[in-house]
């Protein structure tokens, strides 16, 4: 009889034990739901509100233009309709087309142009400007692209003439943040926020030129573009201070190695797939190189390089729409952690560290 009851008892001790366990795991998937919900809604309050900026400073820009324009008119032309002055105050050009380039931010776009032979973009000429004009571009290897730094946060006060907030002198990234006069450097941030950058030409076709090597961001206005002559362009003798060498003895943005494992291989490839008909790269390999080659060089922000802090800590990057996940030991090695495609409701595709740690946004680029 006791042995009756024991096993009774056990029997029920074990169902109570059962049932806990599965209304503790039913739980459990419910706070991981609820978890993962209020995650999607933060990742999609996020792209809305970055959707709204860019909106409002679209019309920000289109209204400072306009603005321009009108004072140009008024400045020119007295009331006789002659004109006031000899030249112009200001000159309202219109890009001959926009630039689709692999570096989706300015974060993670080279400092100099060639830096990272793999980068790719592409100039489509505007509507009204012939595909002929190309005509005798492929010939050539190289050529400069000039463009606007349409990323600065200060580009509706330069339309609008004030150039009140403009800096003389910028911190200089290879002098670890040693000042520089800015129109002695590369920085983008320049009272005429005009950029200069030489590209492989890897192809023509139509009204469209594909390019190797530029340093410019996707979207940026271009200007013009113009052959690389080696004979006249390339200056025999020229001279430049020593912290603008190809390779410093004491180059402070040297990296030691970039290391990737199989697991974070297999899910960039993946984000490649997701979306290889938008891609500039063949196959998945091409493009991890070419992530592997913009992480060879330190791309975080001067303040957050030398902040002091000896601890390490995980960035990101945003590399042809897929942000990549890596972290940086204090010997100077990069680890590619994982990556995740660009805008709301993209899959998540997290490996090697995923405890939620928080991801820190390098800022703007400061160029030589």
């Amino acid at each position: 009889m006791l042995k009756v009851l024991w096993t009774s008892a056990v029997s029920l001790s074990n169902a109570l034990i059962l049932y806990i366990v599965y209304k503790c795991s039913k739980e459990a998937r419910r706070y991981k739901d609820d978890l993962d919900k209020e995650k999607l809604n933060r990742k999609s309050e996020r792209a809305g509100r970055i959707r709204f900026e860019q909106e409002v400073r679209r019309l920000q820009l289109q209204i400072a233009s306009t603005s321009n324009k009108h004072a140009e008119s008024n400045i020119n032309s007295g009331d006789d309709g002659s004109s006031a002055h000899s030249q112009f105050s200001s000159f309202p050009f219109r890009p001959i087309g926009y630039m689709k380039s692999c570096f989706s931010q300015r974060n993670g776009t080279p400092r100099q142009p060639l830096l990272v032979p793999l980068a790719r973009s592409k100039l489509q000429l505007d509507s009204d400007i012939p595909a002929s004009s190309l005509e005798g571009l492929e010939q050539y290897s190289h050529c400069w692209i000039l463009y606007v730094f349409h990323q600065n946060t200060d580009l509706v006060k330069t339309l609008q003439g004030d150039r009140s907030a403009k800096h003389s002198k910028i911190n200089v990234p290879r002098l670890n943040g040693g000042k520089m006069g800015v129109l002695a450097t590369r920085s983008p941030h320049r009272p005429v926020p005009i950029g200069l950058s030489v590209a492989t030409v890897l192809g023509v076709k139509g009204n469209s030129v594909l390019l190797g090597g530029a340093d410019i961001v996707d979207g940026s206005p271009v200007l013009d573009i113009k052959p690389y002559v080696p004979f006249c362009d390339a200056v025999r003798g020229a001279q430049a201070p020593a912290w603008v060498t190809d390779e410093a003895v004491d180059e402070p943005l040297k990296l030691s190695s970039v290391e990737i494992s199989s697991t974070s291989q297999a899910v960039l490839a993946e984000c490649w797939r997701s979306q290889r008909g938008q891609s500039m790269y063949a196959t998945a390999d091409e493009f991890i190189s070419f992530v592997k080659q913009v992480l060879s060089r330190d791309i975080r922000a001067l303040h957050k390089r030398l902040g002091g802090s000896q601890q390490e800590g995980l960035y990101h990057v945003i590399l042809e729409g897929v942000d990549v996940m890596y972290d940086m030991t204090n010997e100077g090695v990069v680890k590619i952690l994982g990556a995740e495609l660009g805008g709301s409701g993209g899959r998540v595709l997290l490996t090697d560290h995923t405890d939620g740690a928080a991801i820190q946004n390098d800022a703007d680029r400061a160029t030589e």
